[in-house]
């Protein structure tokens, strides 16, 4: 919510009832087109207007307070009452599994392997940048040669397998992205005004369209009953999700072995839809990695709530997909997938900032860990950094998890 003052109540105006100046602000105001403008006859305000107006003001100013104080304390309830229900949302830093016990808590080897990958592109480690955009971005002073890789990447038209080595996007499309983000931070915008001024170009610029990883945005989807989990009433939405297109290679109108084993399994599964939402984009395009999003200054700790809820009705809907599949399984399967997936990779977006996160699913209880800096849409160099750790996510999405999927509806 934009918390600046409105122009009609800026005290530095002036402003009397109704938005016209009192005689106050008119003796103080000297500037030299009032002392051009024609003269007119005075206006009086009466006293009770000018009360009336600063009662307002101050009742609108202690509501506005009250509401930016009581935010903070309802997202600690929540989170709270998630901790302590049935089936318990935990909410952890990744730093916190580093002081932990390996026998107690370990965390799955893919996921050590991501972010042993977004820790050394982070720290500049290992090149993120095609090598095809060294002399632009070296003829404007970004001519760091450990930034870019040695040989040229893929490129091209046509369908895509979207990894790390695709070639990045132009030095003119990132920094479009820095002058939109820039704007945003500058002009207060909201946070559909970064989601479509920033965050899905960007999105969009890492994952091209006709790719088998989707940028979808889904702001209006909605956890569906059967998932919620316990703890929570209201299923938390989340902004953008990357989702897996099993007609890919193919165009919308085919028809493939993987979109018919989806809608197989579907038919089995609430809201005949592949995943815990019913949202229609997403009815047959199983989700790789939630995003969610909020405007500069907005709350990452809601962000890490919403998420929290959202992966663990993931999780349930997961789950009931194996027991259905399990129950279609003929009694002498052989090496049957494992039941779940090791973890569901997500994305939280403040503003400028960009954070990897993780569920792991512990019995009944969901962990979501946070708080792995991917970059920033503040400098050039964190953008494409930013690039790159999205199409990594989008590999380990192909690679593993959609493996994982097909071997669970097969």
């Amino acid at each position: 919510m934009d918390t600046r003052t409105a122009a009609g109540t800026d005290p530095d105006r002036g402003a009397g009832a109704g938005g016209r100046q009192t005689p106050e602000a008119r003796r103080h105001s000297g500037s030299r087109g009032d002392m051009d403008a024609t003269p007119r006859p005075g206006r009086i305000v009466p006293r009770h207007a000018i009360r009336d107006f600063q009662s307002e003001t101050d009742s609108q100013s202690r509501s506005s307070s009250r509401t930016r104080t009581s935010s903070q304390p309802s997202t600690r309830k929540r989170r709270r009452q998630l901790e302590i229900a049935d089936e318990p949302i935990d909410i952890f830093t990744f730093a916190s599994t580093s002081c932990q016990d390996q026998d107690d808590f370990a965390l799955p080897l893919p996921l050590q392997e991501l972010l042993r990958d977004f820790g050394t592109v982070r720290n500049g480690a290992i090149p993120f940048v095609s090598q095809s955009r060294k002399s632009e971005l070296g003829a404007l002073g970004f001519g760091d040669s450990a930034y870019f890789e040695e040989q040229s990447c893929q490129g091209g038209q046509g369908p895509k397998e979207i990894s790390e080595n695709l070639e990045s996007p132009s030095l003119q499309c990132v920094r479009e992205i820095l002058d939109a983000a820039a704007e945003c931070h500058e002009e207060w915008y909201d946070e559909a005004g970064w989601n479509a001024a920033v965050h899905f170009p960007l999105l969009r610029l890492a994952i091209p369209r006709h790719s088998q990883i989707n940028v979808t945005p889904c702001t209006s989807a909605r956890i569906q009953r059967d998932y919620l989990p316990t703890g929570s009433k209201n299923g938390h939405m989340v902004d953008f999700c990357l989702s897996i297109d099993p007609k890919w290679p193919k165009g919308r109108m085919a028809t493939t072995p993987a979109l018919q084993a989806i809608n197989g399994a579907s038919r089995h599964l609430p809201g005949s839809s592949i995943n815990h939402t019913d949202f229609r984009p997403l009815r047959q395009k199983p989700i790789a990695v939630s995003i969610e999003t909020k405007c500069l200054g907005g709350s990452v700790k809601t962000a890490e709530v919403q998420l929290g809820v959202w992966q663990a009705a993931q999780w349930k809907m997961l789950d009931t997909l194996t027991e259905v599949n399990t129950e279609r399984d003929p009694p002498e399967s052989i090496s049957p997938p494992p039941p779940r997936p090791e973890f569901l990779p997500a994305i939280h977006i403040v503003g400028h900032e960009w954070k990897f996160a993780a569920a792991i699913k512990q019995g009944n209880k969901t962990i979501l860990l946070t708080e792995c800096s991917l970059g920033s849409t503040n400098t050039v160099w964190d953008i494409y950094k930013i690039i790159w750790a999205v199409r990594r996510l989008a590999r380990y999405s192909v690679e593993q998890y959609w493996f994982w999927f097909l071997s669970r509806i097969s």
